[in-house]
């Protein structure tokens, strides 16, 4: 992940993805001036994260991190999920490192493109204390329109780069999605490829909840 001041939501993010199986974690600090670097310091010495420090400079930055993170990666790490603080990775059928014992099989699959379940405010004007997954229950149906981007778990060896934060060009192997499927990606009306966005919303095996909106607090300072 790249991230910018998020020191208020990154406790939960980490401790969530343990849960589910993660071993370790690759970051990127943007510049972050409320704390959030110096407790990834603290993670980075426990064994935990693999920090880095990327500024803004002419070119938003995300790409960039992708890249050099991919060069940090340990060699024991399999396969990494490139996503954001604000989205967590949810298996919903059996448990994470089942599903990607099996989906990553096959040494022809170099990437799984995981769709998005894009979550709303639950009618949250103001920050509350809480988990951002207590806080926020409510989320669009699986027909909505952003539901369709895709998050990447890419085996680290066959990634060429990214083509945009949702989707890597592989220079080996092919990308499937959490059924097992070939991905197929998603067309604009006059039939151009929209990069990083898949035909179909498939939510069975695993998915991203995207909490893009929070509260109307949270929105207002941060995202917007």
């Amino acid at each position: 992940a790249i991230v910018k001041n998020e020191r208020d939501s990154l406790p939960e993010w980490i401790a969530f993805h343990l849960a589910i199986g993660a071993s370790h974690f690759l970051i990127a600090d943007n510049t972050s001036d409320d704390g959030s670097y110096a407790w990834l310091e603290a993670l980075e010495k426990a064994g935990i994260v693999t920090l880095i420090s990327v500024p803004t400079e002419d070119k938003p930055p995300q790409l960039s991190a992708y890249q050099q993170l991919l060069a940090k990666c340990p060699q024991l790490i399999d396969l990494i999920a490139f996503i954001d603080a604000d989205e967590f990775l949810l298996p919903t059928g059996d448990g994470l490192l089942e599903l990607l014992d099996e989906r990553f099989a096959d040494p022809e699959v170099g990437a799984m493109g995981l769709n998005w379940a894009c979550f709303g405010s639950n009618g949250a004007k103001f920050r509350e204390d809480g988990l951002v997954i207590e806080r926020f229950t409510q989320r669009a149906e699986r027909g909505f329109g952003p539901n369709h981007h895709i998050k990447s778990i890419v085996r680290p060896d066959y990634v060429d780069r990214f083509l945009n934060p949702h989707i890597a060009r592989l220079q080996q192997g092919h990308y499937i999605n959490s059924q097992g499927q070939p991905l197929v990606e998603r067309r604009a009306p006059g039939g151009a490829v929209r990069v990083g966005l898949s035909e179909q919303v498939c939510w069975e095996g695993a998915r991203i909840n995207h909490y893009l909106v929070k509260s109307v607090e949270e929105f207002v300072l941060g995202k917007a």
